[in-house]
């Protein structure tokens, strides 16, 4: 039994066909239209509004809709008609916003408050690196995506998981060390399966 298990292969799981999932995937950032242009100044404001102000708690309840828009309109709602175990990581991302929402409420509002064992310069210089490279990727994503051929809206942070999933990873830093605990597991798992389901699909 147990060798048969060892005799299957990633393209096994595959479900559906490349050409289904890639327009799935144009389809739904098409759906989001003017939605994702909103969402785009948004994040953007953001983390610049971050970067000069320390404040968290603006960005992760960006990150709590995001997860929530990730899990109920693209796994739930699109991705689950293709493949019954999207709606798992559906779920997956809804509990990701709980943890979130649950640091929301921890979060204190002044780098001076957070206990750590680093410094505060050197935590500040931590936050300005780290909300920089957020800024970034906000931007960059949605051009990197144009530039492959696909509808610029895929590489908007809340419309498709792989943006939500690297920005929130790097977000990560900015929490206070006890909180990554609970808001890495769930991100790291779904960047793994996407990954893995990227690869079958491009070799496909």
């Amino acid at each position: 039994m147990m060798t048969e298990w060892f005799s299957y292969s990633l393209e096994d799981f595959l479900l559906f066909s490349p050409e289904v999932y890639w327009r799935l995937i144009q389809q739904h950032s098409v759906n989001f239209g003017a939605i994702a242009i909103v969402i785009e100044v948004i994040a953007i404001i953001a983390f610049y509004y971050l970067k000069h102000n320390h404040k968290r708690q603006i960005v992760i309840t960006i990150l709590i809709g995001a997860w929530c828009s990730v899990g109920w309109f693209f796994f739930i709602k699109q991705y689950a008609a293709i493949n019954t175990f999207a709606q798992y990581l559906g779920y997956a991302c809804l509990i990701q916003s709980l943890f979130l929402l649950i640091s929301l409420l921890k979060e204190r509002t002044s780098i001076q408050q957070v206990s750590l064992t680093m410094s505060v310069d050197t935590w500040s210089r931590l936050q300005n690196n780290v909300t920089l490279i957020c800024l970034s990727s906000v931007i960059i994503f949605p051009v990197l995506a144009a530039l492959l051929g696909f509808n610029w809206g895929t590489g908007v942070i809340g419309i498709l998981p792989l943006p939500t999933i690297t920005i929130s990873l790097i977000s990560v830093l900015l929490f206070k060390s006890r909180m990554r605990l609970f808001l890495l597991p769930i991100p790291t798992i779904l960047l793994v399966i996407e990954l893995l389901t990227l690869k079958v699909l491009l070799n496909a």
